[in-house]
Parts: structure tokens; C-alpha cells; sequence
């Protein structure tokens, strides 16, 4: 199914330590990953600090339409702290096939708009200035979607991770957006 096979490559892409190892099993993954420690270990064998890998994953969102799932990673690596980060992949329930973000958008242009003035008040950022006025880093000092949105039962979650748009100290930025505000907007495909 289309649906097991994205979820498996997500998997492989944050467990893969290795860039040269084409990994094609989580197995291989794991592996790489293990691999990874143990080479650094030779590098510094004082270090007694382990490596460690966690990925969970829950349905947020499901109709007869569309299942959106939420994959939730944590990676340590060595360093100050680790890395978490959440991805929403929505799939096309009856193909099994994932929707790409740009499709989930009849007017991508008009929600871009409209999440912007929503997450300026959020945010507490005011209408006249830039986006970056407050201390978020978006590049250009332009607003936009991030890669991660996700339906969940109290409406379309944008999801910036840690680094993305603030420091890592910010944790990650939310906005979720009812469906009675941005039905409009939504492509004739997506049914909430």
C-alpha cells in the first residue's frame, strides 16, 4: 500500500546516518544508524554518551476522504540537545496516495494571505511591519507556508519546526486554522 510505503521512507530518511547508504529497509536504517555511533565512538572512545532514536506516529485526522498522519522524531546525536520534529503526511484515502502540500490549496495564493494576518495576531506582530520584527527568522523577511500542514479535528495545523522560522529555544510554531475559515480556499478534492 502507498500509504506504508511513504510512511517507511520517512522513517529511513531520519533514521539514515549514512548519506552514502541508500537504505531501503527501516532494518537498513537502523543499521546505518547504529553504524554511525560506533564510528563516531572510534573517533572519541571517552565518550560514553549514547545515541537515541524515537518516531511515533498517530492519525490526526480521518474521513472517508483522507487520513492525515502525524509522525512525531526525536534524534540525539551527541551535542547540547537533540532534535525533535513533526511532519503531517496526508494521503488520499482511497488511492493511498500522499497529497503534496501545494494540492491541498484550490488558492494557495489567497490561504498563503490569510494564514499570514492570522499568524501576524497570533504572534502579536503588527500589520505594518515585517514579518521579522519580532525575532522570527523567515528568509527574505517574507511570510510563508511551512512544509508541514496537517488536518486535525479543530482545523488545519501549520507547523513550523524548531530552526525554521525561530531558534531552537522558541520550540516549534503552530497556528491551526479552523475549516470554516479556510474552506474556501481548500482544493475541490479535500472534503473536511
Amino acid at each position: 500500500m502507498l500509504l506504508n510505503l511513504a510512511l517507511q521512507e520517512e522513517v529511513i530518511s531520519k533514521l539514515t546516518f549514512d548519506d552514502e547508504l541508500n537504505a531501503e529497509t527501516i532494518q537498513q536504517a537502523i543499521e546505518s544508524f547504529t553504524k554511525g555511533y560506533f564510528e563516531l565512538k572510534k573517533i572519541y572512545p571517552d565518550e560514553t554518551i549514547g545515541w537515541k532514536a524515537t518516531i511515533n506516529g498517530l492519525v490526526t485526522y480521518e474521513n472517508n476522504d483522507l487520513i492525515t498522519i502525524e509522525l512525531q522524531s526525536y534524534l540525539f546525536t551527541g551535542g547540547a540537545h537533540g532534535y525533535g520534529s513533526t511532519n503531517y503526511l496526508n494521503f488520499n484515502k482511497k488511492s493511498g496516495r500522499e497529497i503534496d502540500p501545494w494540492e491541498l490549496f484550490e488558492d494557495k495564493e489567497g490561504f498563503q494571505k490569510y494564514a499570514e494576518t492570522q499568524f501576524r495576531i497570533q504572534q502579536n506582530i503588527p500589520e505594518n511591519k515585517s514579518i521579522n520584527s519580532t525575532g522570527f527568522m523567515f528568509d527574505r523577511d517574507l511570510f510563508y507556508l511551512p512544509e508541514n500542514i496537517g488536518f486535525t479535528d479543530k482545523g488545519l495545523k501549520l507547523l513550523y519546526n524548531q530552526y525554521e522560522v525561530a531558534s531552537y529555544a522558541d520550540g516549534p510554531i503552530e497556528l491551526t486554522l479552523p475549516y470554516k475559515d479556510i474552506q474556501k480556499f481548500l482544493s475541490g478534492k479535500i472534503k473536511t
